[in-house]
């Protein structure tokens, strides 16, 4: 391949990571952070596609069947995961690169972010404020939050990480806080829901735009759709206990018997 990189693939462990998970995934996202900043001060091209012990992330200019090929790991019968978010459209509104590819670390977006701009720069105004119980005085090490040169999507994707490690926010709290529903009118919202929007408003900017946001921490998978529904999303719940999530019907070939819930229905996972 012409434009092929070079990949490099590093492990990092401690001694209490398998005791402390948690302080784990927060010692090496700090240590990504710096590692980027000093990167880019040297001028050094380089993207950091995953460090995590959680979540691997496979990505590149490829096709779907392209991806298989190029990562053996994804053939490989013996590689097994209970979860796994896939992207395969080609960004619309930025030039294509490997590092601009999608998933990104968090979060895999189809659609787009028409505030962008004013995100990005209340973000970067708030980083002379915030204060974080996880990080105390290591947290200015995290800054810029929003890293340069990334898509819509690279940039959601930095602040989504940002809430979840830094903020010890849950998936679901930093989705519904970037992407809210329509809640300030709606009757029919229970006074606990309303209270949690009317509290992450005052935090922090909706990301406005079409958007259907998958997001996944190596534990948890989720999405949510932009409060106007502008992107579709189709669901299936099959009968061997596995949940489809995509963009649209017919991804995944399945018959129709194996179907147990659909889109439209109220899914309970166990």
């Amino acid at each position: 391949m012409v434009n092929r990189l070079k990949h490099f693939q590093v492990f990092i462990t401690a001694k209490y990571a398998g005791e402390n998970k948690d302080l784990f995934e927060r010692n090496i996202y700090l240590l990504r952070k710096q590692a980027v900043v000093q990167l880019c001060k040297q001028n050094v091209e380089c993207y950091v596609v995953s460090l995590s012990s959680s979540t691997v992330v496979y990505k590149g200019q490829f096709t779907p069947d392209q991806l298989y090929r190029y990562y053996s790991d994804l053939t490989n019968p013996e590689f097994v995961t209970h979860i796994a978010v896939v992207h395969s459209r080609f960004s619309t509104n930025t030039l294509p690169s490997w590092c601009r590819a999608q998933p990104n670390r968090m979060v895999a977006h189809n659609g787009e972010i028409n505030t962008l701009r004013g995100n990005i720069n209340f973000m970067h105004a708030r980083e002379g404020v915030m204060k974080s119980k996880l990080y105390g005085d290591d947290l200015h090490k995290l800054y810029p939050v929003v890293e340069k040169n990334l898509t819509d999507s690279g940039c959601f994707d930095n602040v989504f990480e940002f809430l979840v490690r830094a903020g010890n926010r849950s998936l679901p709290e930093a989705a519904m806080t970037m992407v809210p529903e329509a809640w300030e009118k709606d009757e029919d919202m229970s006074p606990e829901k309303r209270s949690f929007y009317r509290w992450a408003a005052m935090f922090m900017e909706p990301w406005d735009g079409p958007a259907l946001m998958a997001f996944s921490d190596g534990r948890y998978v989720g999405a949510i759709l932009d409060r106007n529904g502008l992107r579709p999303a189709r669901y299936y719940l099959t009968d061997d206990d596995h949940l489809y999530l995509s963009s649209e019907v017919g991804v995944i070939d399945l018959p129709v018997s194996s179907i147990i819930k659909k889109v439209g229905d109220f899914v309970e996972l166990h």
